[in-house]
């Protein structure tokens, strides 16, 4: 299968999916990264990026960046047609990004961009992160411990932000939340609202 994982700035996907993409790496899919910027505005850094995606197994030619500038993501027909012809060119399958419900503008307009590009995709997952104000979770993810503690790995990748913007602890404590809103079958999840 090979899957898509888009999102805003570094560190946004590994937030939402890291023990998602290490399931789908496990699993021999072909997992492609698209990033839209290069995170210049926060305390981001491509290069800390490409170290997180290297703990979680992902190939180099498999990373790219628009190289839209920070804050000024926008969902416009040449954001669409640059994030579809990034999904058309890898015959992407199943696609993650953004939820809608974010309070960072990026993070919005990722989303609306994402979800325009991908609308002949039968699958599109979206994802929530420290600044997700609310989605309703309909798709869960069991990732098992051991793609949890690449996930927290690949996030110990960002000097600049770790602790500051997220803490290990409360990835750990989502993450077994969400094992348990499955009724226990799980004991770590990452959640999803699956877009129908």
């Amino acid at each position: 299968m090979n899957v898509v994982f888009v999102g805003s700035h570094p560190d946004d996907i590994e937030l939402g999916c890291g023990g998602t993409i290490s399931k789908h790496v496990s699993k021999k899919d072909d997992v492609f990264i698209l990033v839209l910027t290069k995170g210049e505005r926060g305390r981001h850094s491509w290069c800390f990026l490409e170290k997180s995606m290297k703990v979680l197994s992902i190939k180099k030619q498999h990373i790219k960046c628009m190289e839209v500038k920070d804050g000024s993501v926008c969902d416009d027909v040449k954001t669409i047609s640059d994030i579809e012809f990034f999904l058309n060119q890898n015959k992407i399958e199943r696609v993650y990004t953004h939820s809608l419900n974010e309070t960072h503008q990026d993070h919005r307009k990722c989303h609306l961009a994402t979800l325009a590009a991908s609308r002949r995709i039968n699958q599109i997952l979206f994802y929530e992160g420290p600044s997700t104000i609310s989605m309703k979770k309909n798709f869960f993810v069991d990732i098992k411990e051991i793609h949890l503690q690449k996930k927290i790995k690949a996030l110990k990748c960002y000097i600049g932000q770790y602790p500051k913007s997220f803490d290990i602890k409360v990835i750990e404590s989502q993450a077994i939340a969400n094992g348990f809103l499955m009724n226990r079958k799980y004991s770590f999840a990452e959640p999803y609202r699956d877009w129908e």
